[in-house]
């Protein structure tokens, strides 16, 4: 386990599931996101999902980032700004992560993995991932850096996951299909076909940017 201090960027209810990942794991560069309560060895920046900035300050570039947002903006937001070089994978004692992936270098860096996941043989985890509770990820399927997948979701094997995915809820992604950059896979929904960068699926009905700024608006 590294001696480096750890930077949570975020608050709310992310950063608390990573924060209480760190707990579980005895690290003692842990803070408690009260925003009061922190320990003077750990550093944590608060970057709120109104986007309203905050400098952050130089020292959290030799920090361990980790990024506590499900927000898809600001966590490329935060990426960019805190520049940090050292980065690591937490995840949760007990998640089921099949060891071909852990020893291979299958996992890159940033990610948080948390309580009861299940990320299968050969998946390939690009970095600052968030997979939230319950989350499947089949076998040799591939996902790209930033994204978040809820909790209770399931992707199948060999998917092909872009940049910066959000995937909801419950959400049920089936085997060899591809989701593009900055695509939403809303709660709960059945994916049962490619979707394209920046589309919106909300159940089993896919929207293009478009169509779904559309339907917003006329709501």
């Amino acid at each position: 386990m590294s001696t480096r201090n750890v930077a949570i960027l975020g608050e709310g209810g992310h950063a608390q599931e990573i924060a209480a990942t760190l707990e579980h794991n005895n690290e003692k560069n842990f803070v408690r996101l009260d925003g009061h309560n922190i320990k003077s060895d750990v550093i944590c920046y608060f970057l709120d999902e109104n986007n309203r900035t905050y400098d952050i300050p130089s020292y959290v570039s030799m920090c361990e980032i980790l990024i506590g947002s499900g927000n898809m903006k600001t966590r490329k937001k935060m990426l960019i700004e805190a520049n940090s070089l050292f980065k690591s994978t937490r995840y949760w004692p007990g998640t089921c992560i099949c060891k071909s992936a852990q020893n291979l270098g299958f996992f890159g860096d940033g990610n948080v993995i948390l309580q009861n996941a299940v990320i299968g043989n050969c998946a390939i985890l690009d970095d600052h991932i968030l997979i939230n509770y319950g989350a499947t990820i089949g076998h040799d399927t591939t996902i790209g850096e930033l994204s978040v997948v809820s909790p209770n979701a399931s992707i199948g094997g060999h998917c092909k996951i872009g940049k910066a995915v959000f995937v909801g809820a419950g959400a049920m992604i089936r085997e060899n299909l591809s989701v593009g950059d900055d695509a939403i896979i809303g709660m709960g929904a059945i994916v049962t076909k490619d979707v394209p960068a920046n589309s919106v699926v909300i159940g089993t009905k896919m929207y293009t940017a478009e169509e779904w700024n559309a339907k917003k608006s006329k709501s």
